[in-house]
């Protein structure tokens, strides 16, 4: 994962030394209306694969779909829980140009916030590339702090965390670095 981008925080063909935009995944949840409070929120639905890779050596030129799973809970200033997805090749075989996808993403997460939109949170990325050869998991440790603010009427949040993976396959980075600026569009 040594210099690479990807959404989902993986390199699931272990090419190192690249810097580039990868795959992009799409993850759509399906919940109830309506929740009573202090109960488990949960959700599912499809994720998608899409073949948006910027470089040749990041490219599976495959289309994938799966299952996507998501639940939570908010108690006082806490909110934990996870989500879970596996995604899969639609269509053929894998070629030396035209690689299978079988990925499974686990993301746990645990949330302290603090008054004024301030935030410690753990959201490590749990991967597993069931296609891979040797070691299939990449499994990060660590945390960060997140600011929810408002520009303008844009509500906005930012997060910078660190992650050490204690479990990673050959050649993949010791350590995640990740930055994010999130922004929410309120219904009117």
């Amino acid at each position: 994962m040594r210099g690479i981008c990807v959404p989902s925080g993986l390199n699931p063909y272990g090419t190192g030394g690249r810097t580039a935009i990868g795959d992009t995944t799409l993850s759509m949840f399906f919940t109830p209306k309506h929740t009573e409070e202090g109960h488990m929120l949960w959700g599912a639905g499809p994720i998608f694969y899409l073949p948006t890779a910027s470089d040749e050596a990041l490219k599976t030129r495959k289309w994938g779909l799966g299952p996507a799973f998501v639940g939570l809970k908010m108690q006082g200033p806490w909110v934990y829980g996870g989500l879970i997805s596996n995604v899969t090749s639609v269509g053929g075989g894998g070629t030396p140009f035209v690689r299978r996808i079988n990925l499974m993403t686990i993301q746990p997460f645990v949330n302290y916030n603090f008054g004024g939109g301030g935030a410690l949170a753990s959201v490590p990325i749990i991967t597993a590339n069931w296609e891979a050869n040797g070691n299939k998991w990449t499994i990060p440790l660590g945390g960060g702090v997140s600011k929810s603010m408002k520009w303008g009427e844009l509500p906005v949040n930012a997060q910078v965390a660190a992650y050490y993976n204690v479990s990673r396959p050959t050649g993949a980075a010791r350590w995640q670095l990740r930055i994010q600026l999130q922004t929410f569009f309120p219904r009117k």
